[in-house]
Parts: structure tokens; sequence; C-alpha cells
């Protein structure tokens, strides 16, 4: 075996390999890893470049003639579509996703990646015209990996990332549009195997270095503005009606929730005033067992919710929290200041609290009677009011960029959490979501201007 032909056949992929898993690694910082996530990396690298080694060692063999070069340009179209099937299997193996998701990371993977490397070749190009050369050292270091990693972290940077930092994966991930982006991609690639491949007469250096660079700068873009931009807002202004049809919803609920739990507690008012009034008068002639009477008292505590915090939406969304908890042995406890929520609408305090606690009580449903609580804070602080909502959960929630994935499969899949995060964001706050020693915890602060 030629140790020299060898050491030629490593570095052909190395610097490709390295900038494409660079792209991947950027656009999966805060996916869910698998257990040992970091020796799962190095073992698939390893085993990738020893593939790709063997593969272009096996494979780069051949002269100049017509024949030759078809078969060279066809193993490379060969080692191209390895590739794709090794970086799906690559991603697979070392995060905790979906298969589905497993071929969108994969997508946009290359679809970065080539991106940078069509506009490396334009400025190669341009260089080499004005004659400007570099030796192949200098080539393989400074461009195709310095600046093609530098083009690929500010296009991560500048256009992808608010994408992945706001939205959970299936609010970005589209059949249709995944499809579109595979067959796009797949284009570019065959396209950019096969520009240099003529038949009779030199090839065009400015058609395969320029034009079919552009269009492939043009199409890897599309591939991710059609991932990442596209469905994302259009799914965002989908989001936002339904969100608003829920909030009318909602509010609409707790002001027949509100009237009906009015017109109980005057009603039971009046029947503790008989009851007290029947205790005072028990003489001889009509004797009451007094504990008979204690266990209609009781009863009649249930409903005696009087809250006043100072507002009104949050009284009846306390109110209806209170007998959940009373229903389903839970401990509520809160403290709040309604007062303090004054620079807020209506129906978003009903919105923001009616799904914060709705949380906290479907996830203490799932514990033994003995550690159901529920804690409930509003207090200013400064210049910043803060709110505080912990409960006991023994299940450690699956966090994406800070934010629990929700397992809900109904109509409204994920609206809750939506809902609360435009709330946050609508009057400039910050929410943060904690889990530590079995307690999950709500913090969110509100600036006062």
């Amino acid at each position: 075996m030629n140790f020299d032909s060898l050491l030629s056949a490593f570095k052909i992929p190395l610097y490709w390999s390295i900038t494409l898993i660079f792209s991947m690694l950027l656009l999966m910082k805060n996916i869910c890893k698998r257990n040992k996530y970091y020796l799962r990396i190095f073992l698939s690298i390893v085993l990738l470049m020893i593939v790709q080694t063997g593969i272009c060692f096996f494979t780069r063999i051949g002269s100049t003639n017509i024949s030759n070069q078809f078969v060279s340009t066809s193993f490379a179209l060969l080692f191209f579509f390895f590739e794709v099937i090794f970086l799906n299997l690559l991603i697979y193996f070392c995060y905790d996703i979906s298969i589905k998701e497993t071929i969108f990371f994969a997508v946009a993977s290359y679809s970065l990646e080539h991106l940078s490397n069509a506009i490396k070749e334009i400025l190669l190009f341009i260089l080499n015209v004005n004659g400007v050369s570099f030796n192949t050292y200098i080539t393989t270091i400074c461009f195709n990996l310095l600046f093609k990693m530098i083009v690929i972290f500010l296009v991560y940077f500048l256009f992808l990332r608010k994408y992945l930092i706001k939205y959970q994966i299936d609010d970005i991930i589209d059949n249709k549009i995944l499809a579109i982006s595979i067959i796009n991609l797949l284009i570019c690639m065959v396209l950019s195997l096969f520009k240099s491949f003529t038949i009779e007469g030199e090839v065009n250096r400015f058609t395969t270095n320029v034009i079919c660079n552009i269009y492939a700068i043009f199409g890897c873009f599309l591939c991710l503005y059609l991932q990442f931009a596209f469905f994302v807002e259009s799914k965002l202004l989908d989001d936002n009606k339904t969100l608003d049809v829920l909030i009318k919803e909602q509010n609409k609920n707790n002001e027949l929730f509100k009237e009906n739990i009015d017109l109980i507690n005057i009603k039971f008012h009046d029947l503790k005033k008989e009851l007290r009034r029947i205790e005072e008068n028990n003489n001889n002639n009509y004797y009451y067992d007094p504990k008979v009477i204690d266990n209609m008292k009781k009863t009649l505590s249930i409903y005696d919710f009087f809250v006043k915090t100072g507002n009104s939406a949050l009284d009846s969304i306390i109110m209806n929290c209170n007998l959940s908890a009373l229903k389903n042995n839970i401990d509520f406890t809160y403290l709040v200041d309604g007062n303090s929520l004054d620079f807020m609408k209506t129906e978003d305090v009903v919105s923001l609290f009616d799904n914060l606690l709705d949380n906290a009580l479907e996830a203490t449903l799932l514990e033994e009677e003995k550690n159901r609580l529920i804690y409930f804070e509003i207090h200013k602080e400064k210049q910043m009011l803060r709110i505080h909502i912990h409960n006991y959960s023994h299940i450690e929630p699956k966090l994406y960029n800070g934010i629990p994935m929700t397992s809900k499969n109904k109509k409204y899949h994920g609206y809750g959490m939506k809902s609360i995060l435009m709330i946050v964001n609508k009057y400039d706050g910050n929410i943060e979501f904690q889990w530590k020693e079995n307690i999950f915890s709500v913090n969110i602060i509100f600036p006062f201007f």
C-alpha cells in the first residue's frame, strides 16, 4: 500500500468533513443529547474519516480520458450519497430525536456547508483571475477550513440562530417543505459534482466557478429559508390568530365562572346565616345535633372563597384553582399582590395565570397525595414585578432552549405554553423554568416603567 496515496486520500475528505460537522454542531447545540454524547461524537467522527479515506483511496483511480472522468464523477456522487446516509446515522446516534428531525438537521447541515463552499469557490476564482494565487497548504487551511467556517458561523448567527432559540423543533419542521428542501439540495449537489464534466471542448471556467456556484448559493439559501423562516413565520401568524381566539374564549369562560362563583357565594352566605340562627336558637323544642351542624359548616366553608387580591380577574382564577386543589387534596398556598398587575390587560391576566396554574395543577395530579403542593406568589421588588410558582414534581421535565416541551396530544397542542411566552414577551418580561430537588419552578420578571 502506497503511504503517500493513502495520505492523499485522507486529506481529500478531511476539510470537507470538518466544515460539515461544524455546521451540524452549530445547528444542534441546543438539541437533547444521548448519554455519553462526547464519546459518541468522537467515535462517529473517527469512523467517518476511516470510511471516507478508504472510499477515496480505492476510487480515485483513472486518467483524464472521458470514460474515467465520468467514472470518477460517478464515484464522487456515490461518495456524497454515502455521506448523506452516514451523517443521518451520526445525528441519530448522538442526539435524542426522531428520524424526521434527524433528516431535517442533516439537510440543513449540508445546505449550510455547501453554501459556504460555493462562496469560497467564487472568491478563489475572483482572486485567481486577478493574478492572486496561493499554494495548496494555504488554500486548504485558510479557505477550505477557516473561511468556510466563518461563513457558516455568520449565516447561523445572523439568520438561523433566532429560529432555533425561539421555537421548538415541532414548530419548525413541515413534511412538505422538508421534502422540497431535500430535492432542491440534491439538485445543487449533483450539479456541483458534474459541473466540470464535459464531452467536448474546454470547460468554461466562469460558468463552472461563478454561475453554477451562484445557483448553489441561491439553492442552499432557499433550502435554509424554507426550513427555518418561511414555515415558522407562516405558522406564527396562524398561531397568533388561534391564540387570540383561545384567549377570548378563556376570558368568556372566566367571566361565566366568576358570575357562578359570586352567585354560589351569595347563596351559601345566606345559608350560613340561617345555620347560625338555628344554632343560636337551638332549644328544647328544636334540637339539632352539634356534630351535624359542624359538618354542615365545614361543607359550606369549601365554597367560601372571597379572594381579594386587588385584581378581580386574578381573584376568580385563584378561586377556581382553590376548588380544584380542595377536590384533589392539593396543598395550594398563595401570597399575591393583585394591584401590581394593573399594567396588564384583563385578558392577558386571565390567559397568563390560568395557563400557569393549570399546568401546575396538571403536573401535581401525577404525584402521590402526600406530595401534592403548589405555591403561588406575586410581589413588587424595587422596579420589578416578580411572579413565582412552584409545584412538586418527581419527573424532570424535558427542556428545549430552557422551555418545557409539551407532551399533550390535543386539538390545541402546546398553545398554553405559547400563550404564556407571548404574554411575557408582550410586556418585555423574562421567564425562567427550573427543576431542582423534585421542585419545578416558574419565575417571571416584568419591569416597571
